[in-house]
């Protein structure tokens, strides 16, 4: 016999929920993951490249700003996915009797997940005098490719050492 609610007999709430409600969703859930995804991939990646070209700059501009401080030579050096910044600790005009680290040696495959490509070997290795001036490199700008999964950024350094605005535009 079936028995309907009536005013003096209340319906009970059901406890809980069933099976079919959690797949449904779950699924919901796994269609938005999906299609969120590669957003947040491709996001992540341009933040990496950024914050790699960043200190890519920021360490050639230490190397430049030691040579100025100390008035002897100082170099922005480039090997494979990492860079440093020395200077020298001899007096000026003499011969090198060794250098200092202005800079730790950053790795950016393992800090950031790109690589630096240089657009010439002889880019590997920048050297400033002691007024800050790229020596030598008359006539031509030393270009640094920072390239990660998706994005690609560049940092420029200009004859006269300074660092081109973005995407090495005068």
């Amino acid at each position: 016999m079936r028995t309907y609610p009536t005013e003096s007999r209340p319906v009970t709430a059901r406890a809980g929920i069933s099976f079919v409600e959690v797949l449904a969703t779950l699924a919901v859930g796994a269609i938005i993951t999906m299609l969120a995804a590669p957003r947040v991939v491709s996001f992540r990646d341009g933040a990496s490249v950024r914050a790699a070209r960043m200190e890519l700059a920021a360490t050639a501009e230490a190397a430049r700003g030691a040579a100025m401080q100390r008035g002897r030579t100082a170099r922005f050096i480039v090997r494979g996915d990492s860079v440093t910044a020395v200077v020298d600790t001899g007096p000026p005009g003499l011969a090198a009797a060794g250098t200092q680290v202005v800079l730790r040696t950053a790795s950016f495959k393992r800090d950031y997940n790109v690589r630096i490509e240089l657009a010439n070997a002889l880019d590997s290795s920048v050297a400033y005098d002691g007024r800050g001036f790229a020596n030598p490199r008359l006539g031509r700008v030393a270009r640094y490719a920072v390239v990660g999964l998706q994005a690609r950024d560049s940092v420029c350094i200009a004859s006269m050492g300074t660092i081109l605005p973005k995407r090495c535009a005068p």
